[in-house]
């Protein structure tokens, strides 16, 4: 009896110990992966690439500037007279007219006395001229007729030989002559005129005050031509061309003015990677500072796809349907735009998805809409 239960429990252990090999011989395979199922379709917008010349547009936005603004410095000291009270932010002054004075009392007083200087030096040397230069005489003595002391000073007479050029030097006539240009001169910087038509844009003074030499007055912005500043990728920059037509708007289209490009960069900026582009151009209702729109036509890109902007993944790669499958591909970018892109790289007649996916993955069903209505890869 006892020999029975001995077999029975053997054979139990026996059985025991397979399944724990059986077990741990099975644990060591590698399990096989899951094989996941799309159980959805995609819908999705889409074109068959067809490819055709296209002549992109190629938009940017800008700062407005003058081509004619300076600072306007002081290049004399004294107090601003009354005149200078309109030289204010806002008001505008045509060519030539009087922006800012510097009383010049003193200045005034200066300069008469140079020219009296100057007079009675040419007196002191007539009767000499007359006996050692006879046939120069009457050329001196119309010019001491004509000189007046409330007038600019004339030229000299030209010399007509060496010895009459020395005579004068020695006499300090060119040095006393040149004196009183240098005053003149002077005088005038009391006056400051506007070089152009134009607004004042930055004032610092006030009718009264007293400035020094070199001291800022202000700064006067043209009010004729203008210069709009774009920033374009370098791939952009490549399909302008100098002296192209610009349409120039208003971001909200409001206004709308004619340009033209004016000079593009040979250079690239090394952390953007973009290219200065300027614009000239003029109108009514134009301000320094406006923030404006451009738009141009670019160079004609020979057999290409044209595709909405939403199209390109990461700026290299586009959505297809094979077969039913959605596929993704990398495509060679020619140009892109706010709302268009141009490729190239793809073979004609692909289905190319041309909305955004969410939650896409390569290989799940996917059903292209066409503009037509039809369904399916056709």
């Amino acid at each position: 009896m006892r020999q029975k239960i001995f077999n029975v429990l053997g054979f139990l252990v026996i059985i025991v110990v397979a399944f724990i090999a059986f077990k741990a011989m099975t644990s060591k395979k590698p399990k096989t992966p899951d094989v996941k199922a799309f159980s959805t379709t995609k819908y999705a917008t889409a074109i068959k690439a067809e490819y055709a010349d296209h002549v992109p547009i190629l938009e940017a936005y800008g700062r407005l500037r003058s081509m004619n603004s300076i600072e306007v410095f002081s290049e004399v000291g004294g107090k601003m007279t009354l005149a200078s009270s309109r030289f204010k932010v806002g008001n505008s002054f045509p060519k030539g007219s009087v922006m800012l004075e510097i009383e010049s009392d003193e200045a005034e007083i200066n300069l008469l006395s140079l020219r009296s200087e100057f007079l009675n030096l040419l007196s002191g040397i007539m009767s000499d001229i007359k006996t050692d230069f006879p046939s120069e005489y009457s050329k001196w003595s119309g010019y001491l007729e004509r000189y007046d002391l409330k007038k600019n000073i004339e030229e000299l007479p030209q010399y007509s030989s060496s010895k009459e050029k020395y005579f004068l030097a020695s006499r300090k006539v060119f040095q006393t002559f040149y004196n009183v240009k240098n005053a003149e001169l002077r005088m005038d910087k009391h006056i400051l005129r506007a070089p152009f038509d134009g607004i004042v844009t930055e004032s610092m003074v006030e009718a009264g005050s007293l400035v020094r030499i070199g001291q800022k007055l202000g700064k006067l912005s043209g009010t004729g031509q203008f210069e709009l500043e774009l920033t374009f990728t370098s791939d952009n920059a490549k399909l302008l061309v100098d002296g192209s037509a610009v349409e120039i708007t208003t971001p909200d289209n409001d206004m709308k003015w004619q340009g033209k490009v004016a000079r593009i960069a040979r250079n690239i900026d090394p952390g953007t990677q973009s290219v200065k582009v300027f614009v000239y151009l003029s109108g009514q209702g134009l301000k320094e500072g406006m923030y404006l729109k451009a738009s141009t036509k670019g160079t004609k890109i020979a057999e290409s796809l044209e595709l909405p902007r939403a199209a390109l993944i990461n700026n290299r790669f586009v959505y297809i349907s094979a077969e039913g499958k959605l596929a993704k591909i990398e495509v060679e970018v020619i140009q892109i735009g706010d709302n268009t892109v141009y490729i190239k790289g793809v073979n004609p007649d692909t289905v190319i998805i041309t909305e955004p996916l969410a939650n896409a993955e390569i290989g799940m069903s996917i059903e292209p809409l066409f503009n037509n209505g039809k369904m399916g890869d056709q």
